[in-house]
């Protein structure tokens, strides 16, 4: 779904300035997030059978990748606000 709002966003005729536009933010948190999520649990049961010190260490790839996504919504949701004030 993120990637189809970004070819929308991309073939619209409006230009919109991304650094305000919250649903950006979101949709780029979650891309990000879900992108390292996706082959991880996909591997889950391999790598815990055969590699156990790597899905450990995989773990942390995949909170770091938490904590950006949770970081980019609250951007998002402090752009909000701001174009809310004005």
């Amino acid at each position: 779904m993120s990637i189809s709002y970004y070819y929308q966003l991309l073939a619209s005729e409006k230009l919109v300035k991304l650094s305000k536009h919250t649903e950006f933010w979101i949709a780029t948190g979650m891309m990000i997030f879900y992108s390292c999520q996706l082959p991880f649990f996909g591997l889950l049961n391999y790598l815990y059978t055969y590699h156990k010190v790597l899905a450990g260490k995989l773990v942390f790839v995949l909170q770091g990748a938490d904590a950006v996504m949770y970081l980019l919504f609250t951007y998002a949701f402090l752009c909000q606000l701001r174009a809310k004030k004005s």
